[in-house]
């Protein structure tokens, strides 16, 4: 194995860009204790998006993601969580459990110029399916629900 000396590696890497978007949709709807979420009905093979985030990238930035959602499926083994770059699909979940879970995925991609970074929930099952995302703050109808995407960059000078 050859290691490289730092100065011996072309050009120098430079934070491109950082940016975290958070989820527009809300929970309003109580679970049976001090939780509110939001119910959304997920057509047979399609993907229910959750949060998206567009940055513009510096020429050939390589570029990484992280998403996050906060859900209990109706149903286990019907979803999976997929992370999107630059509309290419990058990486995507083992089936989500029948449970509260706080479903994660990460992924890297090569970008240039304006992008969307997004995270979507697909429903596998050959019908129709529910999945509840939770809100972020306990006890208080109304907020946004738990989810999120973090997307950031470097580039070589």
């Amino acid at each position: 194995m050859t290691c490289l000396n730092v100065s011996e590696i072309a050009g120098v890497a430079t934070q491109d860009n950082a940016g975290l978007a958070n989820c527009a949709l809300t929970g309003s709807t109580q679970w049976p204790q001090y939780w509110y979420y939001d119910s959304i009905s997920v057509p047979a093979g399609t993907d229910q998006d959750v949060v998206s985030l567009t940055q513009i990238y510096a020429s050939n930035s390589m570029s990484e993601a992280f998403g996050f959602v906060e859900c209990f499926p109706q149903v286990a083994n019907e979803f999976k969580l997929r992370l999107y770059m630059n509309g290419v699909q990058v990486a995507e979940s083992a089936y989500l459990a029948q449970a509260v879970q706080m479903a994660t995925i990460f992924g890297n991609a090569l970008l240039s110029g304006s992008n969307i970074v997004k995270i979507s929930l697909h429903n596998y099952s050959g019908s129709p399916q529910i999945i509840f995302l939770f809100n972020n703050v306990p006890q208080l109808s109304g907020q946004p629900v738990n989810a999120g995407i973090f997307a950031g960059s470097v580039k070589v000078d």
